[in-house]
């Protein structure tokens, strides 16, 4: 940590020296100085940093260096404040300046001095304090041989999970009892590590557990638990479609309610992981029904005594988590550690260089040695030729270790992840790629829990386990790295925001405040230790809570301010000016915040490099015409809906790399080519014919710099060269979603269309074929909308080998359409499917019956002849009611009536989201 900091400063330090000559009279000297000496003690806090566990000197030592580090860069951060602020005066008024410039230099000369003297003091204490002699060796730590032990962390892939397969099989046969002897909750009792989660998880995602019950909730109850959030993230899961309801119950006792009365419609299974204390399950205990209604609940715990309190009140399976066996931790090792390269229960090895073998130790060989994949040698990774006696070594030492592990899971799985081979640094990869990849090791090291976007294979969110984020809280609080206020459930955290200790390095840098009523009684706003804050992340609970001074108390307060997050706040029309007086900002993200106008004075954050505006969908926000002074802008999200009085100019964001939500109507096409870095564009274009061949000429050449594209193009294709046009626009690599709403004369040929494509939206597109001949041969397609007279026939199909990736795909306003046939094998992983105003439609497709795995279908605003065709009137199902008996949630939904109607099988008591598909259909570059 300290050696980070440390190199921060060095770096800015030296773009002074170079680049801002003019303004460093009578310091440059001493920026000289500092520089130097901070060079001397990079080298040793980067050992001190590894090592400050081991005695309570280097601990201090480190502590007092960040300190300095810190102060050193908020002193050069307000320099090059004043030096920009010098810079937009031009030559001409620099004399009415010269006062301020001379002030400036007089103030900040005593500071780099100071600084510059106590970072002397600790070159002294180096010396006389002995602690280079730690540094050395000369002293063994205690805590070091216990360093493994902290680094905890579970593992949910299917890959890790060994020798307990018949214990899953138990399980889930008494999860799926229907006799008079079947048990309510099923509790898995075991210590920390054992393995608890994944064993939940195989049971949850069992085939037989899928089909058995009619919706399935995960829930990690974490010890800062709050009731409200667990019922929610439990309802939201068993009824999806009423998910903007379900967030807007504020009350327990109507969440508890409404989580009864699902289950007593329909057979669920809840997971609840991690149980800490009695309470939880005590307070949790009146929203499951018992067992007569046929949902059951999984119950993860350390704590026997809490599985013991469950059978008190209802029916409860204990079963005690054994540990691994010698085989099936040896097992679990190999399947770690050498990542899928296993011959004949043997691992495969290869070596990257002979100087790599040649320049390490025979423990560190052993580590690089080890094969991730069987791609390497393709690579250009040799094989390394190993004799049966190596081998055998290499078996014995792996066996000795597991050994070590006692049975426990956990630990032969951060084992294995510590013995996984390191990927090279590419030389052209960006910091974003290089983030990527090193969130992509951090998972493979089952250190972190990644949430993929399955259209891309994307991450798309990341969570630690309550152990790793414990220990990464002690390991923060150790280094006072941040501090948090949670909300009301751990008051006496609110409380300590003043309290922080010195040998915790003492100023508070950074803060996590999660706002749960008024924004002013969570936060200390007049404490005068703020102005040191460099990160400030903002959550609030309630979003019907309105905070429209909030936002100027906080710019009053933070002077320092580098990254400032405020996720669900209400701002009223207009977001605060002070912002603009947040210069130091770098990273802005307003993201889910409600408010209609961003002011002008945000044009004023010169430094800043992450702007987010991506506030909720029905907010039209307006944006002046400032963004363009953010020069140093790398990432800008813009709001899926936007306005400005004048077009906004982008051109001069030669830095950006990242572009969201661009909009020809609101914004300048022709800046577009001259943002020379773009790498990620989502856009809708709104064009005529020649500007549209201007971008297209531009996607042309930047093919290869783009990474991920995202259109929507408001365009007819009527003629030969539109056509042609559309058929290079569609075949980009570098395109994942397209939205085409305007004419076709026809649909390009499927192998124009670029491979990467997930996800395809077209409308009002008149077609005299079936679109289905050509978009069932998509490879990737992941979604595919078809709105408002897509199709002209009377008749679709959908061949046995089509739609091979399909997962949604909605069917919308196409009248003339009568007959849908579905062949056996098309649409092999199809999970939701809506048929909406298809009101000449005759039939449910024909062939849905072979549809398995689909999991929800909504039928919206079709004739009542149809609907009853699925429909059960007592207890008699329609003439098509066999073709989709096997689907769990059916939803039959009017919206221009408002009415819902629900088939037996029905699995939801609302069509709120269904609502919302039809009356805000999804935008391409929302995301």
């Amino acid at each position: 940590m300290a050696e980070s900091v440390v190199s921060c400063v060095i770096n800015s330090i030296s773009e002074l020296l170079i680049h801002e000559v003019e303004f460093l009279h009578g310091i440059r000297g001493h920026l000289e100085q500092i520089r130097t000496k901070l060079r001397r003690l990079q080298c040793i806090s980067k050992i001190a940093d590894a090592r400050q566990d081991e005695d309570e000197r280097i601990h201090n030592w480190v502590a007092d260096t960040r300190e300095v580090a810190y102060d050193a860069e908020d002193c050069l951060e307000f320099f090059s404040v004043e030096i920009a602020s010098r810079k937009e005066h031009n030559v001409l008024r620099r004399s009415a300046f010269l006062w301020k410039e001379v002030k400036s230099l007089h103030h900040l000369g005593p500071k780099i001095q100071n600084i510059e003297t106590r970072i002397s003091d600790l070159e002294k204490d180096l010396r006389v304090s002995h602690i280079s002699s730690i540094f050395k060796g000369e002293i063994s730590s205690p805590r070091s041989e216990r360093r493994q032990q902290l680094r905890r962390s579970y593992s949910h892939h299917e890959e890790d999970f060994v020798g307990l397969e018949e214990d899953v099989e138990k399980l889930v046969a008494e999860l799926v009892k229907e006799d008079g002897k079947c048990h309510h909750v099923v509790s898995i009792v075991g210590m920390g590590g054992i393995g608890k989660t994944a064993l939940a998880r195989k049971v949850y995602y069992h085939a037989d557990v899928r089909s058995h019950f009619h919706a399935v909730a995960w829930a990690s109850i974490s010890r800062q638990w709050h009731p409200g959030d667990v019922l929610q993230r439990i309802l939201n899961k068993l009824v999806p479609e009423s998910r903007e309801q379900i967030n807007t119950m504020k009350d327990i006792a109507e969440l508890v309610k409404e989580l009864f009365e699902v289950q007593k419609r329909k057979k669920c299974l809840v997971v609840l992981d991690d149980i800490w204390e009695k309470d939880v399950w005590r307070s949790l205990r009146p929203a499951f029904p018992n067992r007569k209604l046929g949902s059951r609940v999984i119950v993860t715990t350390r704590n026997k005594e809490i599985a013991g309190d469950i059978d008190t009140d209802t029916t409860c399976f204990l079963y005690e988590q054994r540990f691994l066996n010698e085989k099936e931790s040896w097992k679990l090792l190999l399947k770690k550690a050498f990542a899928g390269t296993i011959i004949a229960g043997k691992p495969v090895f290869k070596c990257e260089d002979e100087d790599a073998r040649s320049s390490t130790s025979s423990t560190s060989s052993f580590h690089s040695c080890l094969s991730e994949n069987e791609e390497d040698e393709a690579m250009g990774y040799p094989k390394m030729q190993c004799s049966e006696d190596g081998i055998q070594d290499m078996e014995k030492l792996g066996k000795e270790m597991i050994g070590q592990c006692g049975g426990l899971p956990l630990a032969i799985i951060v084992l294995g992840g510590l013995l996984m081979t390191k990927s090279t640094l590419k030389e052209e990869e960006s910091i974003m790629d290089m983030a990527e990849r090193y969130l992509h090791e951090l998972k493979q090291r089952c250190m972190v829990q990644v949430q993929v976007e399955e259209s891309t294979g994307k991450f798309k969110s990341c969570q630690l386990h309550d152990l790793t984020r414990e220990l990464c809280l002690l390991k923060g609080k150790e280094e006072n790295f941040l501090k948090r206020i949670p909300f009301s459930q751990e008051p006496e955290l609110v409380g300590s925001w003043s309290s922080s200790s010195r040998t915790s390095a003492g100023v508070t840098r950074r803060l996590s405040v999660t706002v749960d009523s008024d924004f002013e009684t969570h936060f200390p706003l007049k404490q005068e230790n703020l102005d040191r804050v460099r990160s400030a992340l903002f959550f609030s609970r309630h979003t019907d809570r309105k905070h429209h001074h909030s936002l100027t108390l906080l710019c009053n307060g933070f002077k320092l301010l580098r990254v400032l997050d405020l996720e669900r706040f209400d701002f009223g029309r207009k977001l605060s000016n002070a912002i603009g007086d947040l210069i130091h900002l770098r990273y802005l993200s307003l993201r889910g915040s409600q408010f209609y106008k961003l002011p002008s004075s945000i044009g004023k954050l010169k430094f800043l490099q992450t702007l987010d505006l991506r506030v909720p969908f029905f907010v039209c926000l307006t944006i002046p015409d400032v963004l363009w002074k953010l020069n140093n802008l790398r990432h800008l999200y813009l709001p899926p809906s936007h306005k400005s009085k004048d077009k906004l100019k982008l051109s001069t964001l030669s830095k950006l790399e990242v572009l969201k939500n661009f909009d020809t109507r609101v914004s300048d096409v022709s800046d577009i080519p001259k943002l020379t870095r773009l790498q990620k564009l989502s856009a809708i274009f709104s064009l005529a014919m020649e500007n549209l061949e201007a971008i297209n000429n531009y996607l042309r050449r930047n093919s290869n710099r783009l990474k991920d594209s995202s259109f929507r193009i408001r365009y007819d294709f009527k003629s030969d060269k539109d056509l042609a046009l559309l058929r290079e626009m569609v075949g980009y690599t570098h395109l994942r979603k397209m939205d085409l709403n305007g004419c076709l004369k026809n649909l390009p040929e499927h192998g124009r269309f670029s491979e990467s494509l997930t996800m395809l939206t077209l409308r009002n597109s008149r077609l005299k074929e079936d679109p289905m001949a050509v978009l069932e041969n998509l490879p990737k397609l992941y979604s595919l909308v078809l709105r408002r007279d897509v199709f002209l026939g009377s008749e679709i199909h959908c061949s046995s080998t089509g739609f091979c990736q399909l997962r949604t795909l909605v069917v919308q306003g196409i009248t003339t359409l009568e007959n849908w046939r579905i062949e056996k094998g098309a649409m092999p992983n199809l999970q939701y499917l809506k048929i909406d105003e298809c009101v000449n439609l005759k039939m449910v497709p024909e062939g849905i019956e072979f549809v398995t795995t689909i999991r929800e279908l909504v039928i919206a605003n079709m004739p009542e002849a149809f609907k009853r065709r699925v429909q059960m009137v007592q207890e008699e199902g329609g003439e098509d009611f066999y073709k989709v008996e096997h689907i769990p949630s059916i939803t039959i939904i009017d919206t221009s009536r408002g009415l819902i109607r629900e088939s037996e099988n029905q699995l939801t008591d609302n069509a709120f989201s269904g609502l919302l598909r039809n009356f805000y259909p999804s935008v391409v570059p929302k995301k």
